[in-house]
């Protein structure tokens, strides 16, 4: 929000420009009986999508008209009561509702990319993008509002370059692990990729209490096993010498193609892999089956021995938040317990 000098307001005048657009509504509000309880309520209660559709679902259209032509938001009654009840109510939730401020926003996006982003054409070009049609991203070649606005920009453009790094890797991976459905309906990975192993097991082993004033959890870890029996020596060398904060991808690859079936290079990658979930992490510490730890940062380090390698992961907060409102709302699974391949993926691109 700008004031017409072009100097940005400041999170508290935001504040205060909304509250008095509420208490305005509510005084308008308080003039109709079936309004008492919204006109008495504290703004808090009230300023939800859910708590405004519920109050001006009362009104009959007359007095919905009068309310958004009395603040402004229709020119007339008689305009007002031609756009219907419906529309009215719409128009007074989007007008009063609760809106999220940037830097929150920012500070609730989850740090790795999901199954969704990475193939969305809509964000992200395809490889055989010509550069005919304009891609919805952000420009830098155009006029900034502020420089919040400008940094604004680079970091979507930041992100989105770091997931298209990321994506080409998953897909070479899982690719080259040629996933195939056996006739029990299991997976199985028939092939072998330097840097992707199947897992072995994945536990949830700590979820942190959220801090004051946050949602989502302190810290989430678990813990990933996967067996090196099989690897080639330099493949071995490098799931060994994994350190603290590399970033790993825990998937869920459920095989779209049976066992001796050919596949479809004309359908969408995930489709055509059967990739369902995709979730990234940090690296703790490894351990091996005998208990030496490694975290590539400490004098104490240990060799690590046999082909048994446990990694320690610190997952993503704001991620595990999300898939815990979609499991509580019953609109998926527990992904969490799914996860069937580990990637690793390159430092330079994260």
């Amino acid at each position: 929000m700008l004031f017409r000098s072009g100097v940005p307001l400041s999170d508290a005048d935001v504040k205060s420009a909304r509250c008095e657009q509420l208490q305005a509504l509510q005084r308008k509000a308080f003039s109709m009986e079936s309004l008492q309880d919204f006109a008495l309520s504290n703004l808090a209660a009230v300023d939800t999508p859910t708590a405004l559709t519920s109050h001006f679902s009362r009104l009959q259209p007359p007095q919905l008209a009068e309310i958004a032509s009395s603040l402004g938001v229709v020119h007339s009654n008689a305009q007002g009561e031609g756009f219907g009840k419906g529309f009215l109510v719409h128009m007074l939730v989007r007008r009063y509702q609760r809106r999220e401020a940037q830097h929150e926003a920012i500070g609730s996006l989850p740090l790795y990319p999901d199954e969704v982003v990475p193939w969305d054409s809509a964000q992200l070009p395809d490889l055989d993008h010509t550069g005919d049609s304009c891609l919805a991203l952000p420009k830098l070649n155009l006029q900034f509002l502020t420089l919040t606005d400008y940094l604004l920009r680079n970091f979507n453009l930041f992100r989105l370059e770091a997931t298209y790094d990321i994506k080409q890797d998953i897909e070479d991976a899982v690719t080259r692990m040629q996933p195939r459905q056996l006739m029990s309906g299991a997976t199985q990975f028939r092939g072998w990729a330097r840097m992707a192993l199947p897992l072995a097991d994945f536990r949830l082993f700590k979820v942190g209490k959220p801090f004051l004033g946050e949602a989502r959890p302190s810290e989430v870890r678990a813990e990933a096993s996967i067996n090196l029996k099989g690897c080639r020596f330099d493949a071995m060398k490098e799931w060994s010498e994994i350190r603290r904060h590399d970033v790993v991808f825990l998937l869920t690859i459920s095989a779209a193609v049976r066992e001796g079936g050919k596949v479809d290079g004309s359908i969408p990658f995930p489709e055509r892999v059967g990739l369902v979930s995709l979730r990234g992490a940090e690296v703790v510490q490894v351990v091996d089956e005998e208990g030496h730890v490694f975290t590539g940062e400490s004098e104490q380090d240990q060799k690590l021995r046999g082909d048994t390698r446990k990694l320690e992961l610190r997952l993503d907060t704001a991620q595990y938040h999300r898939d815990a409102q979609s499991m509580a709302e019953g609109r998926s699974g527990d992904v969490y317990q799914t996860f069937n391949l580990l990637l690793q993926i390159g430092r330079a691109h994260v």
